[in-house]
């Protein structure tokens, strides 16, 4: 995963159901004041659990430690709260048993 791309990548055309840590992410991204690892806001809102699962796609064949790191610079990137990070990193984790 990269983040500064991830970042980019939400700044870029309409995000459908996009709540208010999304949008206070992209407002302090898109200002150019922070990098991405600053503009994280302290929400443990749904969000990022919302679109956590394909973060997982990658790592399917491998399942190395570099998932977990994955998931939680994702979860991290807009949702910057343990409660949020700890969340896709438990469900990601159950997807990860299930398949």
């Amino acid at each position: 995963l990269n983040p500064d791309h991830l970042a980019a990548r939400f700044c870029r055309g309409q995000i459908w159901g996009i709540g208010g840590t999304v949008k206070a992410f992209i407002r302090e991204f898109e200002s150019g004041a922070k990098p991405w690892y600053q503009c994280g806001q302290p929400s443990a809102g749904n969000g990022a659990l919302m679109r956590i699962a394909p973060v997982l796609i990658p790592h399917l064949k491998t399942g190395t430690l570099a998932l977990w790191a994955d998931v939680a610079l994702a979860a991290m990137l807009t949702h910057n709260d343990s409660a949020s990070t700890a969340a896709c990193l438990s469900f990601v984790r159950m997807l990860w048993q299930f398949v």
